[in-house]
């Protein structure tokens, strides 16, 4: 299994998931950082602005893909 940032939830409709991110997919790398774990994802995302397009390389039923998505507050957490 791939190591990175996993989505585990699907809340409110997520921002990821409106960026094509799938339920268990792994971000593996986030903008041009390699990402090696959840909580390194949190601290990526918080380096960038809401608004910001941003690109994903994610992992998935063992294909990996990138993903261009747009930074949006999560509804789930407010």
């Amino acid at each position: 299994r791939p190591r990175g940032g996993v989505r585990t939830g699907c809340g409110r409709a997520p921002p990821s998931g409106r960026a094509g991110v799938e339920w268990r997919a792994v971000t593996t790398k986030f903008v041009s950082s390699a990402v090696a774990s959840a909580d390194e994802l949190s601290v990526e995302l918080r380096t960038h602005k809401v608004g910001e397009s941003v690109t994903l390389t994610i992992v998935r039923d063992g294909a990996t893909r990138s993903v261009k998505a747009t930074l949006a507050n999560n509804p789930s957490t407010q």
